[in-house]
């Protein structure tokens, strides 16, 4: 009897049997990583419609002033699933991460018209970035689909309407803290006016998969991928949440400082 594609890579010896083992092993993580990539590609999708939308909406009233910036704001968000589906189409292979230095205050500024889409009319976009160079080493695409991530968690938590509050800010640690180092970071915060979590919610709501939406409105990921990110960086993620007050959340990432010029 013939075998499956499994018992087949499973019989081999030696070096290719490691080598296929490997394989399965990314093919398991592959499909342990959908939800988080359907979360990412549906949070993408939303941008895309919001701009669409827009477009619409302002070719109905004869109104094209604004066509080309609603085209950039599509064509970025486009720009951000192909980067996804090109990470994805890399991971069969070992290949470095595309990090490089990142203005903070520049990526959330570009942003906030797709956040604006993604939030809906009902929701008010406040952004506080801080003065100076505000640079950390990442990648940059991974950084704005962390930033949407906790917008779109903010929207759910605000059925009725609030408001959302984002910034930066440079903070510096003189002492080494539980599961950070001293040192100088980008502080990136997120806050909604929402319905908060409980005590318990709270201390899951960085667990990959969990969730307190149904299975038709959410995969449990989001915040579970935001705290991947910020480890992945050497920093820290955390929460404050009251139930009826809303919901604050920080990313300390570590700061690059600017390279001083030689004369």
């Amino acid at each position: 009897m013939r075998r499956g594609t499994f018992e087949q890579l499973q019989s081999r010896d030696g070096p290719t049997r490691g080598a296929d083992s490997e394989r399965l092993r990314r093919l398991a993580a592959v499909g342990l990583m959908t939800p988080s990539i359907a979360h990412d590609v549906n949070n993408m999708l939303q941008s895309v419609g919001g701009v669409l939308e827009m477009i619409d909406r302002r070719i109905a009233h004869g109104s094209t002033e604004e066509l080309t910036m609603l085209t950039a704001d599509g064509l970025r968000a486009v720009g951000r699933a192909a980067a996804l589906s090109k990470r994805l189409m890399a991971f069969g292979r070992p290949t470095a991460p595309m990090r490089s230095r990142v203005d903070v205050n520049g990526l959330l500024r570009d942003l906030q018209p797709l956040l604006r889409w993604a939030l809906g009319f009902e929701i008010a976009l406040e952004v506080s970035l801080a003065d100076g160079d505000l640079e950390t080493w990442c990648d940059p695409r991974d950084l704005e689909n962390v930033v949407m991530n906790l917008a779109v968690n903010a929207r759910d938590a605000m059925p009725s309407g609030g408001t959302f509050s984002l910034g930066a800010f440079r903070a510096g640690l003189q002492l080494d803290l539980p599961g950070l180092l001293s040192g100088d970071y980008v502080v990136i915060f997120a806050r909604d006016t929402g319905e908060g979590m409980t005590p318990d919610v709270l201390e899951r709501a960085f667990d990959p998969f969990f969730s307190t939406k149904g299975p038709e409105s959410g995969f449990g990921m989001g915040l579970a991928s935001v705290k991947a990110f910020v480890d992945a960086l050497g920093g820290v993620a955390d929460i404050i949440s009251r139930p009826h007050e809303g919901t604050a959340v920080r990313l300390y990432l570590p700061l690059v400082r600017a390279t001083a010029s030689v004369e």
